[in-house]
Order: C-alpha cells, then sequence, then structure tokens
C-alpha cells in the first residue's frame, strides 16, 4: 500500500479504472476525510454522514467512472448530490431547515463569515491529513468519531496517557496554526 501513497491522483483513478483495489483503496484513504467533512457539513449526523461516504465509495467501486478530471471535484459533487438527497428523504428536510436557521442565528452574520468557515475547514482538512497515520487515527477517533481515549488505547494497545498527550500535542498545533479555529471545532 505504501507505494500507492507517492501516487497522485490521476495515476491512482487509472489503476483504480483498470480495477486495481489498492489504488482504489488509497484513494478511499486520501479523500475520505475531506468528503466526510463535507456531507457532514450539511446533514449534521456523523453516523448519516458516514453512511453517505460509505455508500458513495461502494457506488464507486461498483461502478467507477471511465473519465474524471479531478476526482476530488468529483467525489464533492457526488458528496453534495448524496447530502442533498438525504436532506430530501421524508421528514429531515424540515429538521434541516430548522437547523440551519438556528446555525445562521447562531453563528453566521455575513457571508464573509461562511466563508471563512469554509476555508478554515479545507485548511483544517488538509492538516490532519498531513498528521503521521498513527496521529492522524488517534485525532480523528477521538475528535471528529468523539471516541472516549479508554477505548482508543485499548483498540491500539497504547496507554492513555498517550492517547491523551497525541490528541492534545495535534490540537495545540492545530490552533497555532489555523486562525480562529478555537471559535469554530478545537473549543
Amino acid at each position: 500500500m505504501k507505494v500507492y501513497d507517492t501516487y497522485d491522483d490521476d495515476q491512482l483513478v487509472k489503476k483504480t479504472q483498470q480495477g486495481n483495489q489498492m489504488a482504489f483503496t488509497a484513494l478511499y484513504n486520501r479523500h475520505w476525510m475531506f468528503l466526510f467533512l463535507q456531507i457532514n457539513k450539511i446533514v449534521q449526523q456523523d453516523d448519516e454522514a458516514l453512511d453517505i461516504v460509505h455508500n458513495i465509495f461502494e457506488r464507486l467501486w461498483k461502478d467507477f467512472p471511465k473519465e474524471i478530471k479531478s476526482f476530488k471535484a468529483y467525489l464533492y459533487q457526488m458528496g453534495r448530490f448524496a447530502s442533498i438527497n438525504y436532506i430530501n428523504s421524508s421528514n429531515r428536510k424540515s429538521q434541516f431547515l430548522e437547523h440551519l436557521y438556528d446555525f445562521q442565528e447562531k453563528h453566521s452574520s455575513g457571508l464573509a463569515e461562511r466563508v471563512q468557515y469554509g476555508e478554515i475547514l479545507e485548511i483544517l482538512h488538509r492538516e490532519i491529513e498531513n498528521l503521521p497515520p498513527k496521529a492522524r487515527e488517534i485525532f480523528i477517533r477521538a475528535r471528529i468519531n468523539e471516541e472516549s481515549y479508554k477505548d482508543i488505547a485499548a483498540d491500539l494497545g497504547l496507554s492513555l496517557q498517550t492517547i491523551k498527550t497525541t490528541v492534545f500535542r495535534i490540537t495545540k498545533t492545530l490552533k497555532k496554526k489555523i486562525p480562529y479555529i478555537k471559535l469554530f471545532f478545537l473549543n
């Protein structure tokens, strides 16, 4: 798998189009968090967002498109459409609109703030993706999946203090690197 980490998206897409499962897995590992963050911004439910991400990658594997100019842009569109379909189903639309109204009332006084929020999300995603694999896994499980430190330590065979220290250091680094992140994510 390590060899595919050096490939760019276009190379991985070509390999995947030829049926290479390891290349597809590399695309998944590289982009699932980006897709999850985009979808979760819309649906506001972690479990549903993860299900949508899983369904998108499952559909991609079963029927990978023959032409893709930008894999990330393609994923973004798939995520956007899947999120809209989710919201339009049953009574979720009214719940979403209510949530959106509340969010705008509390957090968004203007277009500049909404743009800044999107930019911060993008920077945060990039910084998380640049973490060493073990640190990234610990941080995602602790901060995004909201798993307990104790469960993470047990699953990874690490001490509880190691997990706490890792999350603390990453959070501290992200707060220094990304302006205003405290307001949005890492309280």
